[in-house]
Formats: C-alpha cells, structure tokens, sequence
C-alpha cells in the first residue's frame, strides 16, 4: 500500500454580518417572501395596535397582525401569489390595498396613512410596483408566472430564462454540463437549449437549484435534478448576492423554484408542440445522397390542473409533461470489409505494408535498431489469424451497407429519446396555526442512441424531487418553518448489442460471466465521420446516482421592533457509481515496421494476429463506489429595524463540511477517512501470475 502524508480537512466558514439598508429585510432563504410596513395617521404619528389583514387571492385564506408600538406590522413566510391588504383601526377609515404580488424570497413594503373617519368608510390605496426594492440588499430577481409561461421556450427549459437577470452570463466557466444522457450531462429534450450562466462572475457550477425550497441539485453535475414543468412553476428567483447569516453553502447563485398550488378555482390546460421532417429542408452535408430529409419526430405534449379539494381549506394542482423524440443518426463509418477481415489488405484503404511481428530481430547494421519482414501481397496466412478475434469483429463490427471513398457504412437507425414527467402538490391549512404542503415530482427518460445499425448505448433514468413542509404559528411573533426533501435521478447506462453476450463464450473468451462485457477498439482509419476511432461489442450495465437528503428547520421570533431568526440547514449528497467493463484494445504498432512507425502497421491486422496493445478488465464490485458527504449550518441573526427608514442586520453563521463516509472500497484512490492514498483499495491486490 502506498500512502503520503495524513492530510485532515475540516472546511468551515463563519460569518459575521453588519449592514444598513432600507425598510424591513427578507426573512428566510425558503421558497416564500414577506409583507411589511408602517401604518401612521394624518400627521405621521405611528398608530400601535391596529388591525392589518393580508388575504390570499386564490385561495381566500387571510393572516392577521397587529402593529407594534412603532406602528410596524410584518408577514413572514408569506406563500408567493396575489394578495389584498386591509388595514382596520377604530376611529380611522379602514385603508385598503388592491391586489398586488408577492414573489418567491421578495419582501413587499406597503406603508400606509389612516385618515380620521367612521371604522365603515374605506379608502382604496393605490400601490405600484417598487423600482428599487426597499426592504433588503440582496441582490436578485424574480421571473414571474407571466414571463415563464409566454416567453417562448425551445424544449420548454426554463434555464433560458436565467439571462433574463442581471449578472447572469451565458458563458460557461468550468466543465460544461451540456444536454446528454451520462452523469456529466444535464438531461432534458434533445437538442434544446438549455443555460448554465456565471452568477456575476462566479463558477458556474458554484451555483445551486431549489424547488419550492427542497434542493433540487445533481450535485455531479450542479445542474437540476429534474425539469419542473413551465405550465407549473409559479415563479423563480435567481438570487446572486446576500447579505444576511441565514443564506449559505454557495458562492454563486440560487436559484429557487416554486411550483404552483391550487386556488378556489378549478383551472386546467393541454398543449401540444410538433416538429418533424414535413417542414425541413434536405441537409446537403449529412443527406447527401438523399432525396428528402431523414424522418425526424418531436412531439412534447402535456397537461395541467388545480383547484380546490376542500374550498378554502386543501387545495391540489398537478400534471403531466412529456416527449416522444426520433431522429435518425446519419453518422458514417469506416468499418472492416470482408477482405480485411479474412487477412487480406492488398486493397484496404490503410495503403500500408503490414509487418510480421515474428520477424523481429536486431538490425546487424545498427545495434540499436530493429528489423521486421513485410507480410507477403500485404496478407495474412490464414493459419496466423486468431479465430477468436476474428470471429468477434465478424460478430460483433457492423457490416457494410454504403459506398464513398472513405466511408462504407451509415447509422441509418434512429436516436429515441422520450420522457414522462408528472408533478402533484397539495396544500392544506389545518386551522388558522398550522398549515402544510406535500409535492412529488419525477421525471422517467429513456434513449436509445445506435453506434451502429447493430449496436448503441441505452439510457434509462428515473428522477425524482419529493418535497413537505409544515408552518406552525405558536404565536402571532414566534413562528416555526420546517421543509425537508429528497432528490435523486438514479440511471442505468447499457452499452447493447444484437448479438448479445454469447458469442463470446462460444468464441472461447475468458472471464465474461464475471465482467459481463466485451469490447474491442481499434484505430483510425477504421472510425466514424465524427472523429471517434472505432470499436465494437457489448458492456455490462452500469448504475449511477447521487441521491441528496436535506432538512432546514427555521425559527422566526418577532418582538418590537427586533425580528430573530434562528435556523438549520441538513444536507446528506451520495454517490453511487458501479462501472463493470472489459476491452480489448488494438494499435498499428504491432505489426508495423520498427524504421516506419506511424507509416506501417494496421490495428485491425494486429487484431486478427491476436495482439492488444493494452487490456482493461474492471469487475463490478472493484468498480463500486459508494459515500456520502454530510453537510451542515446553522446561523443567527436579528433585523432591528431602527426606524421606517433604518434596519441594521446582525448575524453569526457556521458551515461544517463532514468527511467523506466511504461505504465500500474504492478501487484506485484516496481514503477520505485516513488521508491516505490507496491502491488497490484496502489491501494490495494478490500477485500477478
């Protein structure tokens, strides 16, 4: 075993915060905002005690506050919607403010002024919306409903939106996270777009994704975990810059998701969206020598509904969002003909001499060189050729089926990709102190991407984000908040082939029960039209997925003119990860002339004599890994609001990263628990023979 230096890592961060700012601050990093203000009479003198009324306009559920000595009334841990304001004072006219929104982590202020009059006249306030937001520094923006469901979306991804706020640039700052089908790639429809930006200069994997509060965040890749569907997201805010001791864990930007719950009302919706070759144009480059375009279909499609299931009380929303995607892959290939593989390369399109490898022996001219003889009309005897290799590539390489000058075989199968997504929440408020929310989500996608007409890789996932939370008023001033969730998108990657495993027992290869997989590579020229050389044969499932745990509890206590908060933050992320596998890979240096390297040889000649340049062969449980990272903070801060004007922030806040709990041995790497680095996981693997 070989070992360096104990290294122990204990990443913490403590932070405190002092600043100045305007109005009342936003309360919470959850999936809510908050409504505040000052109510004062015609000579702006605070009015203590008076009665302030905010009521849900969907859902006809109200809160109620008094305002404190100051005149100060405050809302927290408010649900984002449309809400009205009725302010309520004996002596005074009731004041009222029409509908205006409250957006997800947005705080409102709406001051008002009580004019003298009986307690059954009414004065209707006229609000408008605030340029500048006056109750916090935090810098961010909220994508309203409006703008997520009328801007048009190609594949209905709503990270195109992201750019929409400032700060936000679409250039990639670190290991992109294109759309694709493995752990590095972020899934959604083919082809679409999709936008992973740099939070005010920040690495764009630095960022981190909420929906309605509950991480939503592959933790590989830092993209989503699953797609919310567009026709249920009520809104999003993209939040780039904090000030306050409750947010933490992230250096770049939240983004924070809220799917929309039912009202009073029932609505619902249907949609389609179609593409296919009916109203394309024949590609020149890639349909070459076709008359029409290849047959291509997308179909995205989908349904929505909510409404009450107890009027005023418990509300339900849903829906299903889906895709049926195929398109032929067109790549070409340069793949062994049957004379090559019958050991016969006088007219291959290599135009090498291929060397007998037999042959080798030291130059007499010249003692550090080597000679090697030529294989007679550039062929192999039949008696030299390994059946076991050759009958694989017979088996396993696909055959010709198109003629050019360099290619001679097409992928004319197409690539499947489809996807079912369904989402429901409910929310129910059980009395006027307690109420609570449930919502599952999941999103089930499959692809099926041909290498060949022969063979291709599957990928089948099934993601899902399961989110509850409960909000429990002990009092008018002390209230409890606690969400928690689960988010995981498990996937299977199977590289198939229509053959299948038996060929290669019956072939006489060793070991495939225990790797369940056969590969062979070899080089160019035998390669695809896309730049990748060339290899063929059949892999062993492979499963992965880091599913993520999280719990955050928050505490906000009101008194005077004092707002505490007090909270916990619990993230467990994994990583699950089993790569079996087996390949076979072949060079041209075998059977190339020692003085001619790089100008002599054939990988597919070494192939039939039976010669691999390298050999990889991994067994699914030396292939595993399992671990997992806790993650943890907690934090405490006070929003003294000093004045209408003034609130100073105080907050102490401490991260704690756990290490690394390894759950089985690693193959090749460090051991997080000891510092060391490992070899042959715990023990040194036994000598080879």
């Amino acid at each position: 075993m070989e070992k360096q230096q104990h290294i122990d890592f204990t990443p913490f961060l403590i932070a405190m915060v002092v600043f100045c700012g305007c109005g009342s601050c936003l309360f919470g990093q959850a999936a809510t905002g908050g409504v505040n203000g000052t109510v004062t009479d015609p000579a702006k003198a605070s009015i203590p005690g008076a009665t302030v009324i905010l009521k849900n306009r969907g859902t006809n559920i109200d809160n109620t506050a008094l305002t404190n000595a100051s005149g100060v009334f405050t809302f927290i841990n408010v649900q984002p919607g449309q809400y009205t304001l009725t302010v309520r004072d004996p002596g005074f006219k009731n004041a009222e403010v029409p509908e205006f929104t409250v957006g997800v982590n947005q705080t409102v202020t709406e001051d008002l002024s009580l004019s003298i009059g009986g307690v059954n006249e009414s004065v209707v306030v006229q609000g408008q919306a605030e340029l500048v937001q006056m109750s916090s520094t935090e810098l961010g923006s909220v994508i309203s409903q409006h703008a997520v469901q009328q801007l048009p979306l190609n594949g209905r991804n709503f990270t195109q939106l992201l750019t929409l706020t400032p700060g936000a640039t679409p250039v990639s700052t670190s290991q992109s996270a294109s759309i694709g089908t493995n752990d590095g790639n972020t899934v959604a429809l083919p082809n679409s777009s999709y936008s992973n930006p740099s939070i005010h200069g920040q690495w764009n994997r630095s960022s981190i994704y909420y929906l309605d509060g509950v991480i939503n965040t592959d933790f590989r890749t830092t993209t989503y975990t699953l797609l919310p569907e567009i026709d249920l997201v009520q809104e999003f805010k993209v939040q780039s810059h904090n000030d306050k001791a409750e947010y933490g864990g992230v250096t770049g930007g939240i983004i924070n998701v809220v799917s929309r719950s039912g009202s009073n009302e029932f609505h619902g919706s249907a949609f389609e969206f179609v593409r296919n070759d009916f109203f394309n144009a024949r590609d020149s480059f890639t349909e070459g020598k076709r008359n029409s375009p290849f047959p291509f279909r997308q179909n995205q499609f989908g349904a929505t509904f909510s409404g009450p299931i107890f009027k005023n009380k418990t509300f339900v929303s849903g829906g299903y969002d889906g895709w049926r995607y195929t398109k032929p892959i067109g790549t070409l290939l340069r793949v062994p003909t049957p004379q090559e593989i019958s050991g016969d390369f006088s007219n291959s399109i290599i135009a090498r001499s291929i060397y007998d490898p037999t042959t080798t022996r030291q130059d007499p001219n010249n003692p550090n060189a080597l000679l090697r003889d030529p294989f007679m009309n550039n062929i192999i005897p039949a008696s030299r050729i390994s059946p076991l290799t050759q009958g694989f590539i017979k088996t396993y390489f696909p055959p010709v089926n198109y003629s050019d000058p360099t290619y001679n075989a097409i992928v004319s199968d197409p690539q499947i990709n489809n996807d079912n997504g369904w989402q429901i929440k409910i929310d129910h408020q059980l009395n006027g102190n307690n109420s609570g929310w449930f919502r599952y989500s999941s999103m089930n996608t499959t692809q099926v991407t041909p290498s060949s007409n022969v063979q291709g890789s599957q990928f089948e996932m099934k993601a899902q984000n399961i989110g509850a939370g409960i909000l429990h008023i002990f009092s008018p001033s002390l209230i409890l908040d606690v969400r928690g969730g689960f988010a995981s998108r498990p996937f299977t990657i199977i590289s198939y082939h229509t053959a299948g495993l038996a060929p290669l027992t019956q072939l006489g290869f060793a070991g495939i029960d225990q790797f369940q997989a056969g590969n062979i590579g070899l080089q160019t020229p035998w390669a695809s039209n896309a730049g990748s050389a060339l290899s063929a044969g059949v892999g062993a499932p492979q499963p992965r997925g880091n599913p993520v745990w999280s719990l955050s509890p928050n505490l906000s206590w009101i008194r005077g003119n004092h707002n505490f908060k007090t909270g916990f933050q619990w993230i467990d992320v994994n990583r699950l990860q089993i790569s079996p596998g087996l390949t076979y890979n072949f060079q041209d240096d075998p059977t190339a002339s020692p003085q001619l390297m790089g100008k002599s040889g054939a990988s597919l000649a070494s192939a039939l004599l039976g010669l691999p340049s390298n050999y990889t062969g991994t067994q699914a449980k030396a292939s595993t890994i399992d671990f997992d990272i806790a993650i943890w903070g907690v934090y405490a801060q006070d929003e003294w609001k000093i004045s209408p004007n003034i609130t100073v922030t105080t907050g102490l806040r401490f991260d704690h990263v756990n290490h690394v709990d390894v759950h089985s041995l690693m193959n090749n790497g460090p051991n997080m628990l000891t510092g060391n680095w490992e070899i042959g996981a715990t023990t040194n693997p036994p000598p080879c023979n």
